[in-house]
């Protein structure tokens, strides 16, 4: 996904990443493929506001890409899904890919389990396509508090 949204630069960036996990791979990737984050461009006021708000801990993540994530696998847990799921999708995501997504809605109960997918949009779907997105969100929970 990496390489049809930001081309082979970005597929290249992406790729070296998930094979070094250094932190000089790790700030190449948000350099090149953070921006395809988002299907509309960011300006640097919301960048910065972005970045403001988060907690950027390159030796967290590292540690989890590194140590933990080959570990780690949360579709043995889906068997324990009890309550209700929304699942939003943005077609486009580059982190996580529609099929995935797909599999994973295939995974949960279907009678409990809504998923929405959201033409164009990417992996930041509230700020892609918050007209979509919070409507969605608020018929599941009006859904969910009349049954």
């Amino acid at each position: 996904m990496f390489r049809r949204i930001g081309g082979p630069e970005a597929a290249a960036a992406a790729e070296r990443d998930l094979a070094e996990k250094s932190a000089e791979s790790r700030t190449e990737f948000r350099r090149i493929c953070g921006p395809l984050y988002s299907s509309k461009p960011w300006s640097a006021e919301e960048l910065h506001r972005q970045r403001a708000r988060s907690i950027q801990a390159i030796d967290v993540n590292l540690h989890f890409f590194r140590d933990e994530a080959a570990n780690f696998s949360p579709w043995s847990l889906l068997d324990r899904v009890r309550g209700p799921v929304l699942i939003l999708a943005g077609e486009d995501d580059p982190v996580c890919p529609l099929p995935d997504i797909e599999e994973l809605a295939r995974r949960l109960p279907a009678n409990t389990t809504s998923l929405v997918r959201l033409h164009g949009a990417r992996h930041a779907i509230f700020r892609d396509w918050p007209d979509l997105a919070f409507p969605a969100i608020e018929e599941f929970v009006c859904r969910i508090a009349e049954s």
